[in-house]
């Protein structure tokens, strides 16, 4: 089986906060692609000066027509060197309470202006890595949520964030369709939608060279709830 990691960011962050703040466009454009892991996804969201505090992002985004240029930094943004979109908060309106100016967008990562640097660990790896943003243009339609109401959506997909890793370290033995609590045997059914997302991944990979490794699923997190906040 492949290493579904890579595709996590964009199933259980971005694609609830995407389901639940996002246009009926956005919705149809972008939610399907990140469910079935056709794309991958990380999260922009902590800068140099704004780490525990994250309603002081600096991260700027100035309307231009029907779009947005968005100018700033962010930093450790795991997988954000291989993924296809980026989930950024950026403050849209600076005059604002810090809670207040903020927006959330989806960016393309292969727009130009967007420069992602490694973030070399002491053991050699490279897990996580800093944004560069300048002068990108990100066009209105991909914004997630209302303008200058970013923080409620970044709440969304936090608490989903929180759900899912909370999920992941919980012990559990995955029970397949048949009942088995092993592996099942070639052609059995498995979960419908993580066949899908690993078909995908499967994919995704030998296109691009990159290597897929055995993995524990992992019991599917809950529904996240906001009064957790």
């Amino acid at each position: 089986m492949p290493d579904l990691q890579p595709l996590l960011v964009g199933l259980h962050i971005v694609a609830p906060a995407v389901r639940t703040h996002g246009s009926d466009d956005l919705k149809r454009r972008r939610l399907r692609p990140l469910l079935r892991g056709e794309v991958t996804a990380c999260q922009l969201f902590s800068e140099p000066d704004a780490g525990s505090d994250l309603a002081s992002v600096r991260t700027r985004a100035v309307r231009d027509g029907d779009a947005w240029t968005v100018t700033g930094q962010k930093v450790w943004s795991s997988g954000a060197h291989h993924a296809d979109l980026g989930e950024a908060l950026v403050r849209t309106d600076p005059d604002a309470p810090k809670h207040k100016g903020l927006t959330l967008f989806l960016i393309d990562m292969r727009a130009p202006g967007v420069e992602v640097r490694p973030l070399r660990q002491m053991t050699g790896g490279a897990s996580f890595n800093e944004v560069f943003l300048t002068g990108v243009r990100v066009p209105d339609a991909d914004r997630i949520g209302p303008l200058n109401g970013g923080w409620k959506a970044a709440i969304t997909s936090l608490s989903s964030e929180r759900a899912a890793l909370g999920a992941r370290s919980t012990p559990y033995r995955p029970t397949w369709s048949n009942g088995s609590p092993s592996r099942p045997a070639a052609g059995a059914a498995s979960h419908p939608r993580r066949g899908r997302a690993s078909a995908a991944w499967t994919r995704r990979s030998r296109r691009r060279g990159w290597s897929t490794a055995a993995t524990t699923w992992t019991r599917p997190p809950p529904r996240p709830s906001p009064s957790c906040w």
